[in-house]
């Protein structure tokens, strides 16, 4: 499979329901997922603005999962077709969502892919995704990097997990940004994220106020 089919067949995953997940019937991520057409799917959506915002920093915004992990910064090569089409048949290996036998695999290849610091998910920070991302940094012995990747198709964050996938960043990325810069223009003035890394605010750092009125056209600067 291409990147773009991985990815499509991580977030339709069927990651079960657990006892204490509040998606009631049809509310995980993976339900939700399942009659989504990902290539349609904006870059970004925001909230609707309401009379009582005042300034930019009020919009709350979400970047597309699908988008980003499909823009360019991950790739294949054959040690991650290798490992992807390993038998998932238990999650007893040493890393998040593998099984013995991936985890094993990895490690027999510790002069080539070597773990770097601890695992990380981005519901621990500031994240502009839509859906939580769980992996685990690598290094290759040719300074490449690769990423073990989960994505959350629960409901509770605490569980819902995909198996994880191996994926290599391209050269030009050094790690999976959980806020990549949003910019654009809120009544004509340039707005963007990149001056504050959270909040969409003037090069000044000034907020724009805004209305329900306002022309808002937000993008995705997907490459940071």
């Amino acid at each position: 499979m291409d990147i773009n089919d991985t990815i499509k067949a991580m977030l339709t995953e069927n990651t079960g329901k657990a006892m204490c997940d509040s998606g009631g019937t049809d509310g995980r991520h993976w339900q939700r997922n399942q009659e989504t057409n990902f290539n349609n799917e904006p870059e970004i959506w925001f909230d609707p603005i309401h009379e009582n915002y005042t300034d930019s920093e009020s919009i709350c915004f979400t970047v597309s999962v699908y988008k980003y992990l499909t823009s360019g910064i991950l790739e294949l090569d054959d040690l991650c077709s290798e490992f992807n089409t390993l038998p998932v048949d238990d999650w007893n290996g040493d890393y998040y969502g593998t099984s013995e036998v991936g985890s094993c695999w990895i490690d027999s290849l510790e002069r080539e892919l070597t773990p770097v610091g601890k695992a990380f998910n981005t519901y621990n920070g500031e994240c502009f995704l839509s859906q939580t991302l769980q992996g685990q940094m690598f290094e290759h012995g040719d300074d490449s990097k690769y990423l073990l990747l989960q994505i959350h198709q629960g409901a509770d964050v605490r569980g819902g997990y995909t198996d994880a996938k191996l994926f290599k960043l391209n050269s030009w990325i050094e790690h999976i940004n959980p806020c990549p810069s949003v910019y654009g223009t809120i009544d004509g003035v340039e707005v963007g994220t990149g001056y504050n890394g959270w909040s969409l605010t003037t090069e000044n750092g000034q907020p724009v106020p805004v209305n329900m009125e306002s022309e808002v056209n937000l993008t995705v600067c997907m490459d940071i």
